[in-house]
Formats: C-alpha cells, sequence, structure tokens
C-alpha cells in the first residue's frame, strides 16, 4: 500500500506510522504549490493484514 503526504502535515504522518508506514523518499514539488510530498509505504503481506485486523476491531467497538 503506498500513498503521499505532505511533508508539513505532521498530524497525518503521525497517524500514519503509528499504522506501520515507513517514508521510502521525497517527492520534491509533488503538490500544486510546490511543497515536497514524502513517499510512504506499507510493506509486506503482515504490515497489511495488522493494518486491516486494527482497523476492523475499531470499527466494531460500539459508540
Amino acid at each position: 500500500m503506498i500513498l503521499e503526504a505532505r511533508v508539513s502535515n505532521t498530524p497525518a504522518i503521525t497517524l500514519y506510522r503509528k499504522l506501520g508506514f515507513d517514508v521510502h523518499g521525497v517527492l520534491r514539488s509533488y503538490y500544486n504549490d510546490g511543497e515536497d510530498a514524502y513517499l510512504m509505504i506499507l510493506g509486506g503481506d503482515d504490515k497489511f493484514e495488522a493494518l486491516i485486523r486494527k482497523c476492523c476491531s475499531v470499527a466494531k467497538q460500539p459508540p
């Protein structure tokens, strides 16, 4: 699984890291305003399956 996040978007980057994503590079001037983006990857089937289990358990909790 791959995503991009603005380098200035600290809350999103923190969340993605907690979910198991790692920064694998910088995409220079990725956004229209010229800001760079981090290329973040969730590598391996085991990390993907752990993310799905974590998300599904959160979704099943009562409000």
